[in-house]
């Protein structure tokens, strides 16, 4: 059984957080793209 190191945890806690922060930014974009699709082709 493999026991994470402290710079392990680490690594995957910032790795965790960054991607959390990437499928912020793309649900929001897509939010976005939807909203003007809306206003602009109706």
């Amino acid at each position: 059984m493999h026991i994470m190191k402290e710079s392990d945890y680490r690594e995957h806690v910032r790795t965790y957080r960054g991607f959390i922060k990437i499928s912020a930014y793309c649900a929001a974009g897509v939010a976005i793209v939807l909203a003007s699709m809306a206003i602009f082709l109706t």
